[in-house]
């Protein structure tokens, strides 16, 4: 009877090391490893950024000053009268314009209006892509930067119209998601 008892202890304690190691081993086989579309997205967005570098606005951007946040503008680029349709483009100004306290005596504001004249908005844009790498130049946390609908007139390639709302959300969700 005592060796039957020895002998079921000795199972359940044997069937318990086993599931163990399945558990370990399947662990091992199965664990989320470094992806090869996230190393070659990598890759990818470090190649592009060298190409951004080499681009006159791309550079303008990644060397403007954070000290007063950025402020991400979004504008639709509209390609004939499509109706909704059109590329999403992305420019970047030196100051969070959504932190602005504006002198209610006055409509204009001169270092706003100073950046807008300064600033490569006429020039066209860049992709939310690209604007996500040109961000990750700067070592700012995301409450610093402002992501704004904005109606392009500057524009020089063509007709553009303000993003909806949810256009812009989806924008910011994208750009600032995944930052510190």
């Amino acid at each position: 009877m005592a060796d039957n008892v020895i002998k079921r202890r000795i199972i359940i304690v044997a069937v318990i090391v086993g599931c163990c190691i399945l558990i370990l081993l399947g662990f091992l086989i199965f664990r989320k490893r470094p992806d090869d579309s996230e190393k070659k997205q990598r890759e990818a967005d470090e190649k592009r950024l060298e190409e951004l570098k080499l681009d006159p606005l791309a550079s303008y951007y990644m060397n403007t000053s954070p000290e007063k946040g950025l402020t991400v503008c979004v504008w639709k680029y509209v390609n004939g009268y499509e109706n909704g349709e059109g590329q999403i483009l992305c420019g970047l100004l030196p100051r969070q314009l959504d932190k602005i306290d504006y002198n209610p005596e006055s409509y204009y504001d001169p270092e706003y209006a100073y950046d807008i004249g300064r600033m490569g908005l006429g020039l066209g844009g860049f992709s939310p892509e690209d604007m996500k790498i040109i961000l990750s130049t700067f070592d700012i946390p995301k409450e610093k930067i402002s992501v704004i609908a904005w109606h392009n007139a500057a524009d020089n390639i063509g007709v553009c119209t303000t993003p909806d709302y949810f256009e812009v959300s989806e924008v910011k969700e994208y750009l600032l998601g995944d930052r510190q």
